[in-house]
């Protein structure tokens, strides 16, 4: 608790006004690896799949310097470049690593190092939970210093580029002036892989400006930000993160229940829980949006809303 103490207290000391750009950029690295072979989901690389390759970018600027106070980088795809291999592929040299940042922490050291370690980055994970880096291999392969060094610097590249094309003129006069925060968050109940079972789902919308970030546990497939982005359309900027507050397993599409394999066998949530999240979380997003009476609601009358 010391050391948070002074940790606020330093950045306490340091408030300014700031700005919030936002870019979008592509990478090439990512790939869904869910494939059906012979009428069985199994674990292989499928470029047919669905994959989101945007790196979504927000830069945070004072107006004193090219050069970003801080970026929030975004993008969809697990961070398994090292991890364990396939019968052809030993693991990562010299042993399965105890602890690695993986291609985000060193995409995160590239882009600080570009901005002269004047810049903070920070990585969030969108719904990667049917998606994985494009390492050639048969039906996987762990990667090594090589690998790690062309995904993550394919990714800082997209991310620096983003981030620099929101500084010029065009761009800066989209930036708005105010940026009001509005938050909600709900605690939803999902049918549990376990028949007669529940699992309990803590969903969060926060909205900074036009940019609305929204959260889900565990580990959704891509087709949830997809389905959610189609659902807000253009009322906001909307950034799907993956991995947050608390862990569920994979959160799988009711299709991939029926098609089974590995992510389905792993998650705690069951059947008929994508349309209760997509439902959910449209709805905090009305809350926050403030475009439509929801968000207008009495609180008493939100149930477990928060």
């Amino acid at each position: 608790m010391a050391d948070l103490d002074v940790a606020v207290g330093k950045a306490g000391g340091q408030l300014r006004p700031v700005n919030i750009g936002f870019g979008v950029d592509q990478i090439n690295f990512s790939i869904n690896r869910r494939a059906m072979v012979e009428g069985k989901a199994v674990v292989r690389l499928n470029p047919d799949g669905p994959c989101d390759r945007r790196v979504k970018v927000l830069r945070i600027d004072d107006g004193q310097s090219l050069d970003p106070m801080a970026i929030v980088m975004h993008a969809v795809c697990h961070a398994c470049v090292h991890t364990w291999g396939d019968r052809f592929s030993p693991p990562y040299p010299g042993g399965y690593p105890q602890a690695s940042s993986d291609f985000p922490g060193e995409a995160r050291d590239f882009v600080e190092m570009i901005y002269g370690g004047r810049t903070k980055a920070m990585f969030l994970q969108g719904c990667a939970g049917d998606i994985r880096p494009n390492l050639p291999g048969y039906p996987y392969r762990c990667g090594d210093e090589a690998d790690i060094r062309w995904i993550a610097r394919n990714l800082g590249s997209a991310v620096v580029r983003a981030t620099d094309y929101s500084v010029i003129r065009e761009e800066l006069a989209k930036r708005p002036k105010i940026y009001p925060i509005r938050c909600a968050s709900k605690i939803v109940t999902l049918p549990a892989l376990k028949p007669g079972e529940t699992v309990q789902c803590p969903l969060q919308a926060i909205k900074i400006g036009p940019y609305l970030l929204l959260t889900i546990p565990g580990e959704p497939m891509v087709e949830y930000a997809f389905r959610v982005e189609k659902g807000i359309g253009d009322r906001a900027i909307p950034i799907v993160i993956g991995y947050a507050n608390g862990s569920l397993g994979y959160i799988c599409t009711d299709k991939a229940f029926e098609e089974g394999g590995y992510e389905p066998g792993h998650s705690q949530s069951g059947p008929g829980s994508e349309d209760i999240i997509v439902r959910e979380l449209l709805s905090l997003v009305d809350r926050v949006v403030g475009d439509v009476f929801e968000a207008f609601r009495p609180a008493a009358a939100r149930g477990a809303d928060k």
